[in-house]
């Protein structure tokens, strides 16, 4: 992987929380860290845009007689 160098600023404070953080989670750095929630951050807005789609989908698919109170059980029933 070709890597470039990014400097960043903190307050003190969120240096410190930082630094705390990177340990506990074991990512052995605070530059891995960021690099971890830049990555996790880009899957959640992958995630969420195929979200917004299938949401879309459901919206353009009509009316159902089911309530949400009944679909949702169901769904939790088939979960189990």
């Amino acid at each position: 992987m070709n890597t470039k160098s990014l400097n960043i600023s903190f307050p003190e404070d969120l240096k410190t929380k930082a630094k705390q953080l990177a340990v506990e989670q074991k990512h052995g750095s605070v530059g891995r860290y960021i690099q971890y929630l830049l990555r996790r951050e880009a899957e959640k807005d992958t995630e969420r845009k195929k979200l917004k789609v299938l949401l879309q989908q459901g919206i353009d698919s009509g009316t159902s007689d089911t309530t949400p109170e009944e679909f949702f059980k169901q769904l939790r029933s088939n979960l189990k």
